[in-house]
């Protein structure tokens, strides 16, 4: 019997084309995926933390983040280039909250 099981980079390939899809009023962007929705992409029954632990390494090899932001059922997939648009911290509010810290 033939396995219909994706391998992680197959997984990553079909998440970056969601991420280039327009869906929901946008032409291409960040958007989560819930742990039902990996083990389809997957093309698994069940779902074990390898396989998206390989998922996750090759999103990486492809220049996309998938953060885990509730403990395992829901991901969120974003460009590693998001960083850009990031503010840099200053020295003088790090220090700040470094010994507001200190103080707890």
């Amino acid at each position: 019997m033939k396995s219909n099981h994706r391998s992680a980079y197959q997984m990553a390939d079909i998440a970056v084309a969601i991420y280039k899809s327009e869906f929901r009023g946008k032409s291409k962007g960040r958007y989560t995926l819930t742990r039902d929705d990996i083990k389809e992409i997957s093309g698994r029954s069940s779902l074990h933390k390898s396989v998206i632990d390989e998922f996750i390494a090759a999103m990486l090899d492809y220049e996309y983040c998938v953060l885990d932001v509730d403990g395992g059922s829901t991901y969120s997939v974003v460009s590693q280039a998001i960083h850009l648009n990031h503010r840099r911290v200053t020295r003088k509010v790090l220090l700040g909250a470094i010994a507001e810290s200190a103080g707890d």
